[in-house]
């Protein structure tokens, strides 16, 4: 067998799915979630994605522990700015009904609105749409000092921007730093930016025929 050269092996601990930094995603599931948490109602469309372009391509996917989604929370009025910036994006990154951008706004309420004769195929509206996102992993220490618990937080963005590799006020995304949250252990993995296939659109994305957004 040949002897193997560790000078070409980056080291790594092995345990993180993504490094940080900015990738394009790609929905791949959404649904309409109501739940009581300590007597609280929360009232959310929960999004399933994983990486859709560059080496980490389907990484979430093959590593089912590192799933990852996103909360596009409605019920509190002081979140919808949030929320709308979420759906720019996913409108803004793709293609919907008669070539014009995906309609998210739309495609939104009509999920969360059973009365909406759109309303069965709402989520599948947003199945395979792209959006951009830069995650930062971060370790969050118990009060008393002891350990905590590693947690990875996601900003969005249209995924043209993260190709690019600037956001639409000209400033240029970078991966997360330890400056971002309070309590933050930088890891050793390096920044990774996904690298955008040789041909691409402006506007990409999945559109279904049989989905009216």
């Amino acid at each position: 067998m040949a002897r193997i050269n560790f000078n070409d092996v980056a080291e790594t601990t092995g345990n993180s799915a993504l490094p940080n930094g900015p990738y394009v995603l790609k929905v791949v599931s959404a649904s309409w979630q109501e739940r009581t948490n300590w007597g609280d109602e929360q009232t959310y469309v929960e999004v399933v994605f994983d990486v859709a372009e560059g080496p980490y391509e389907g990484a979430l996917a093959s590593r089912p522990e590192f799933a990852h989604t996103a909360r596009l929370e409605f019920g509190d009025g002081r979140r919808l700015g949030i929320l709308k910036h979420s759906l720019a994006c996913l409108s803004r990154s793709n293609v919907g009904a008669n070539g014009a951008p995906f309609d998210a706004e739309g495609a939104f309420n009509a999920l969360i609105d059973p009365e909406d004769p759109r309303h069965g195929v709402a989520a599948k509206a947003f199945e395979g749409k792209l959006f951009g996102g830069n995650v930062v992993k971060y370790h969050k220490p118990k009060r008393d000092g002891s350990d905590g618990t590693t947690e990875m937080v996601w900003t969005w963005y249209d995924a043209q921007e993260v190709r690019d590799g600037t956001d639409r006020s000209g400033r240029p995304i970078v991966a997360l730093e330890d400056k971002y949250k309070r309590g933050y252990t930088p890891r050793q993995e390096q920044p990774q930016t996904a690298q955008a296939p040789a041909d691409f659109g402006q506007v990409t994305g999945v559109y279904d025929e049989d989905v009216p957004f």
